[in-house]
Parts: structure tokens; C-alpha cells; sequence
């Protein structure tokens, strides 16, 4: 298995321009690494509130039920990145790729845990098939294209669930850390 492909899904309000912003800033800054297709990811109305809530039915705070639900609207941006070049990990990581490594470090030092970043290619294609519906077949003509292909779906699969968690009932995952 290869270490080219990875799958970053930035979360809730991430979305934020700024977020946007110095997410893309970031990659940019590693060369060799290319972003092929960018996925706006959105709830299907009919599963949204029900799926929403049934997996924060932990949560007894209301604030954060209602920042989660407000969020929602646009819940997750899905990435497919491609490195050109990967270069082995500095130090023991679950990650062999130094610079996905990094560009994760980065943001989550800059912003928290609003971004998810696949270690693998495997764990990519496995992400990208369970969020988006695309097999690697399907992938395939997406990283062999020159042009970034930009699209929505929309979604209400269990993956969406399980990629946009909270880590306790107090702290939402785009509290900044600084």
C-alpha cells in the first residue's frame, strides 16, 4: 500500500473563512502535496436532526446541542490530497508521511481538532468511500486529472456521524486552543 493518497475532513464551523483559509495556506506550503477534489459535504435534511441528536443523546448541555445544530447546515469539508513526493515520519507516529503530519500539527495548533486527517492511504480510501461513495476505482480519474474538481453531496451515512464528534459535553471541537 502506497503513502500518496490522503482524505482531510474539516469540521463544523472550521468552515470559517479564515479556517478555510489557513487550512489551504497550510498545504500550500508543502509543495510536493496537491489538493485533487474538494467535497462540500451536507446533511440530508430528512436524517439530519434524528442522526444529530441520537449520537449527542450523551450530551446534557444545551448550549451545546444548540452550537452543534446550528453548525449543521454545512457540517464537513471533505479534501482528497495527493503527495507527490511523502517523505518518512521524523519521530514514532500511527503516520509514515511527514508532511501530512505536519499540516495536521499545524492546524490543530492554530485552531484545535477542527480538521481530521487520514494516516494512510488505506484509512483514506476506506474514509473517502464511507463519507463520499466513491470506490477507488472512482477516485482514480480524480488524481490522474490536472484540474481540482469541486463538488457537494449530500449525505446521512453513519460515517458523517462518527467523523463529526465532540470531546466531552463542555468542549466543542472548534474551540481554539489559544
Amino acid at each position: 500500500m502506497g503513502e500518496n493518497v490522503y482524505f482531510l475532513v474539516l469540521r463544523y464551523n472550521g468552515l470559517k473563512e479564515e479556517v478555510f483559509k489557513y487550512v489551504f495556506d497550510t498545504i500550500k506550503r508543502y509543495k510536493s502535496v496537491d489538493v485533487k477534489a474538494i467535497y462540500s459535504i451536507k446533511w440530508a435534511e430528512s436524517a439530519k436532526e434524528e442522526k444529530l441528536l441520537s449520537f449527542y443523546d450523551h450530551i446534557k448541555d444545551e448550549k451545546a446541542i444548540e452550537d452543534i445544530m446550528k453548525v449543521n447546515g454545512t457540517v464537513m469539508l471533505g479534501v482528497i490530497l495527493y503527495d507527490n513526493d511523502p517523505i518518512p515520519s521524523k519521530e514514532e507516529t500511527s503516520g509514515k508521511n511527514w508532511h501530512i503530519i505536519r499540516i495536521k500539527r499545524v492546524i490543530r495548533g492554530k485552531f484545535g481538532n477542527v480538521v481530521h486527517l487520514s494516516d494512510t492511504e488505506k484509512l483514506a480510501y476506506k474514509q473517502i468511500k464511507n463519507l463520499l461513495g466513491l470506490s477507488k476505482k472512482d477516485v482514480k480519474p480524480i488524481l490522474e486529472s490536472d484540474s481540482i474538481s469541486i463538488k457537494e453531496i449530500t449525505t446521512n451515512h453513519e460515517a458523517a456521524t462518527r467523523m463529526n464528534k465532540i470531546k466531552n459535553g463542555r468542549e466543542v471541537l472548534w474551540s481554539p486552543k489559544k
